[in-house]
Parts: structure tokens; sequence; C-alpha cells
């Protein structure tokens, strides 16, 4: 399996997340949050992937308490294992430098950059 740590999308007023996961059954997205919340970012999410890799298979998976629609976050490498694989190791390699290609990161934010600001000489000798 090929994955990150970050999130390839986020809801910042909920906290909701998507994470990409890459291997041999397709690729997987698992989402973090409220099952009817995060629907619209797992169909986006699914739009962008098969967008880039049309004929791969896209699983959807939600964590949550273990609910009728959710799963529990100690259950995902269950729920993994279970999927039927459909890649061989050099599709998965393939896809996975595609899908990395997609991902633009968050950009430099606005503002002044805080590593070249110039001190304050004034305030630092106590005027």
């Amino acid at each position: 399996w090929q994955g990150s740590e970050l999130p390839v999308a986020v809801n910042p007023k909920t906290q909701d997340a998507v994470y990409r996961v890459i291997g041999r059954p397709g690729v997987v997205l698992i989402a973090e949050g409220s099952p009817t919340r995060v629907q619209r970012l797992l169909n986006e999410e699914r739009i962008k992937v098969q967008r880039v890799v049309p004929n791969i298979t896209v699983t959807r998976l939600v964590v949550g308490d273990g609910t009728e629609k959710t799963i529990k976050l100690k259950a995902i490498n269950r729920s993994l294992a279970k999927l039927k694989p459909a890649l061989t190791r050099a599709e998965v390699t393939a896809v996975a430098n595609r899908l990395n290609s997609l991902d633009s990161g968050y950009g430099v934010p606005k503002g002044m950059d805080p590593n070249r600001v110039r001190p304050d000489h004034k305030a630092i000798r106590g005027r």
C-alpha cells in the first residue's frame, strides 16, 4: 500500500478529511467524519481520481464509531485485506506516480514570510 499522512481533501469548517491509499485492489479513499457530511468530499475526490486513471477501481471507506455505514479505526487493516487484488505491483507504482502528480499541495500562504522578517532593534533594546 502507498499513501501519505496528509489528507488529499479537507473541509476546514467541519474538519472532515479524505485520505487516498493505492494498493493492489486499486485506489481506496478513506474518509474521516460523519458519513453524510463526507459524501460530497468522497465524490469530488473519486471524480478527480477517475479523471487521471479511468480504468482503476475506486473503493470508499468511512471511518467512524462502527455504526451502519462506518467502520472502526482499528478495523481498517482488516477491511483493506478483504479487497480483491486487481493490479500488479508495477501497475500500482504507475498509478501512484500519476496520482502524486495530481497533488498540488496547499501552496504558499499569503502575507509576509516569517523567516524573512527583520527584527525590531528598538524593541530589542527596550524602548
